[in-house]
């Protein structure tokens, strides 16, 4: 595993970097973990016991809360056709933390209404996880208040990447160095 994880290259012929190889060892010993349980007890130990890899955390880049309201904002003056679409966009990675092509490629009838407890839900299915695994996002009340009068029954969510680029540009965000998640 040790060897694999050091000898393997990435598609384009470059050496995984410590965080890809620390992602893989995580799968392959959880993997390994699911052998040893009852009633299978294929294994007797996990082979990644005693494997360590260590990667450098990175801070993760945010936009500051008037960024967000600036962002939001602007997507509400625009008219009405890209309204409908950029205001529900934004609102998905801002207040659901899905990432931009997750929110790009969401239908309406994976969004789940608003419960007693205040809180809607956003399916996010395998077919568009970045992991290829499908999970539930929490949309916040502030979030589904947002996005409520935009729902939909079915169909795409959409987003325009020309509307975003002027929502931003309108923002001052253009100039900046935008980094992919930074609305999640």
């Amino acid at each position: 595993i040790r060897c694999y994880l050091n000898k393997t290259k990435t598609t384009k012929g470059s050496y995984f970097t410590n965080q890809t190889k620390l992602n893989r060892l995580t799968k392959i010993r959880q993997f390994l973990n699911y052998c040893m349980e009852k009633p299978r007890e294929w294994l007797k130990e996990n082979p990644c016991a005693g494997i360590t890899i260590t990667a450098e955390s990175k801070e993760v880049e945010i936009l500051s809360n008037e960024q967000v309201i600036t962002l939001l904002e602007a997507a509400i003056r625009e008219k009405e056709k890209v309204r409908q679409v950029m205001v529900p966009y934004l609102v998905l990675g801002l207040f659901a933390g899905l990432r931009p092509e997750e929110a790009q490629k969401m239908q309406w009838q994976w969004i789940e209404p608003q419960n007693e407890n205040g809180v809607a839900q956003v399916k996010v299915p395998a077919e568009i996880s970045k992991i290829s695994e499908s999970r539930y996002a929490e949309l916040s009340e502030a979030g589904w208040s947002l996005l409520h009068p935009y729902m939909k029954q079915s169909g795409p969510v959409g987003w325009s990447r020309r509307a975003f680029r002027r929502i931003r540009e309108k923002t001052g965000l253009v100039g900046m160095a935008w980094v992919a998640d930074c609305i999640r």
